[in-house]
C-alpha cells in the first residue's frame, strides 16, 4: 500500500540497476580523470564480461582448448600453418611433405610412429586440456555422488555410523576429476636399442625423467632409422642431461670372429670412426656366399635353412620386406607363422631386417643383402645388424650383385 501522491516502490532489480548506473557514472568519471575506479565496480564488470556468451565465443575462437593431437592435426592440415611454423627451418619441399588431409576428426587420423613424438611434445607445451575446461561438470558429478551416497546410508540404516560424504569419498569414482592421463614420472629409465631414437623421441623420454636418471644402451653402428640421433652428445642434448658417464663395450662374446670379418668391412663404410668390439670366439666356420639365379633363389634359401635345422639350434632367414611373402609361400610349413609373433616359434624364423634387430640365432640365412643396403648409410647399417645376428653359422644367398663391402 502507498499513500496519496507517493511514487511506486522500486523493485529490487530496478534499485540494483539504478545503483549500477550510478556506479558506472562514477567509474567513467574516475577513468576520464586518470583515477582508479572502485574495486567493487571492477570486479562486477569482470563478472558481467565473463557471463556474456559473446565473450566465451571470442575466447574459444582465439584460444581454443586443444589436445596435442588436435594441434598437430590442425597444423599439418593446412599448408599456410605448416609454412608459418617451419619457415627458416624446413625448405619448401619438406614443408609440402608435412601437409596432409585433416580428416573429419582426430580419431580418424592414421598417426605414424613419428607423429607420436610430435603429439607428446605438443601435449607437454599445451598442458592437460581439463585444466582449461570449465569445472562445472566435475562439481555436478560430485553432487550426484553425494546424493547417491545419502540414499545408500538411508537404505542400509547406517545413519550415525557413517556419513554420506564419507561413503562418497571412499567409494565414489574420481574419473571425472582427472580424465586426462598425466605424463608419468619415473625415478630411473633404461633404454635399449637407443641408437634408433630420434631427438624428438628422446625429448619424450626426458619429460618422463625429471631427474634425468637414465641408462642408455646402444650401438650407433647399428642406427638404421632416418632421423635418428647420431651420437651420445646429440642424445644428451635432446634429453636435457647435464652430466653423464660412458662405458664402451670392447669385447664381442656373441658373434664369431669369422662372421665379424665381413661385418666389420660393412661397418667401416657406414661408420668409419667407430671401433668395433673384438670378437673373442673362433669357430673355424666362415660365412658361405651362395650366388644363384632369381628362379633358384627360394630353393637355395630353403636348402640353407634346412641345413641349419639339421645342425641343431635356432635358425632364421632374414629377408628384405619385398621378398618375405614369396619366400613364406615357397618355404611353407618350415616358416609357419611368419609375419606374426609366432614366427619365432617355427622351425625357421622368417623375419625382416627390422624384425631381426635385438635378436640372435645359431644359424642365419641372409637373403639379398644389396636390397637391404639400398643406396644410403642407414641401409648399410641395417645390413651390419643382419650380419651380426648369427652365433654359429651365416649363409648369404643372393641373385643380385653383392654390396661392394662384401665382395
Amino acid at each position: 500500500m502507498r499513500g496519496p501522491g507517493e511514487a511506486p516502490a522500486a523493485s529490487d532489480a530496478e534499485s540494483r540497476r539504478r545503483q549500477l548506473n550510478s556506479e558506472d557514472r562514477a567509474a567513467a568519471a574516475a577513468i576520464a580523470t586518470d583515477r582508479e575506479p572502485e574495486a567493487d565496480w571492477v570486479d562486477e564488470l569482470r563478472r558481467q564480461i565473463r557471463r556474456r556468451q559473446e565473450t566465451r565465443e571470442i575466447l574459444e575462437r582465439t584460444w581454443p582448448v586443444l589436445s596435442g593431437a588436435e594441434l598437430i592435426r590442425d597444423m599439418t592440415g593446412f599448408a599456410a600453418l605448416v609454412r608459418s611454423a617451419s619457415n627458416g627451418v624446413l625448405n619448401a619441399e619438406e614443408q609440402r611433405l608435412l601437409v596432409r588431409d585433416r580428416g573429419p576428426d582426430v580419431a580418424s587420423m592414421a598417426w605414424s610412429e613419428g607423429d607420436l613424438a610430435l603429439i607428446d611434445e605438443a601435449d607437454g607445451l599445451l598442458g592437460p586440456t581439463d585444466d582449461a575446461r570449465p569445472r562445472r561438470r566435475a562439481a555436478r558429478d560430485d553432487v550426484e555422488s553425494l546424493e547417491a551416497a545419502g540414499r545408500v546410508v538411508e537404505e542400509l540404516g547406517l545413519g550415525g555410523m557413517v556419513s554420506a560424504s564419507e561413503i562418497a569419498r571412499r567409494y565414489g569414482t574420481e574419473e571425472h576429476v582427472t580424465p586426462d592421463e598425466p605424463i608419468p614420472d619415473y625415478g630411473h629409465i633404461l633404454v635399449d636399442e637407443a641408437q634408433d631414437l630420434s631427438p624428438m623421441q628422446w625429448r619424450m623420454i626426458g619429460r618422463r625423467s625429471p631427474a634425468r636418471s637414465l641408462t642408455l644402451v646402444g650401438d650407433f653402428g647399428q642406427a638404421s632409422r632416418p632421423g635418428a640421433a647420431d651420437s651420445w652428445e646429440a642424445v644428451l642434448e635432446a634429453v636435457g642431461a647435464r652430466a653423464s658417464s660412458t662405458a664402451t663395450l670392447t669385447v664381442n662374446y656373441r658373434t664369431p670372429a669369422e662372421i665379424m670379418e665381413p661385418a666389420v668391412r660393412v661397418l667401416k663404410v657406414t661408420a668409419p670412426d667407430m671401433t668395433p668390439p673384438e670378437a673373442v670366439r673362433h669357430t673355424g666356420v666362415y660365412p658361405r656366399f651362395v650366388s644363384v639365379s632369381d628362379q633358384d633363389l627360394a630353393s637355395a634359401v630353403a636348402s640353407e635353412a634346412r641345413q641349419g635345422t639339421a645342425e641343431g639350434g635356432t635358425v632364421a632367414v632374414i629377408t628384405p620386406v619385398e621378398l618375405q611373402r614369396p619366400l613364406g609361400a615357397a618355404l611353407g610349413d618350415l616358416v609357419a607363422g611368419w609375419g606374426s609373433p609366432d614366427a619365432l616359434d617355427a622351425d625357421v624364423a622368417l623375419v625382416t631386417p627390422t624384425e631381426a634387430k635385438g635378436l640372435e640365432f645359431d644359424h642365419v640365412v641372409l637373403v639379398e643383402p644389396s636390397a637391404m643396403a639400398g643406396d644410403g648409410r642407414a641401409g648399410l647399417r641395417l645390413l651390419y645388424v643382419c650380419l651380426t645376428r648369427a652365433t654359429s653359422t651365416l649363409a648369404v644367398v643372393h641373385a643380385r650383385t653383392l654390396p661392394e663391402a662384401l665382395r
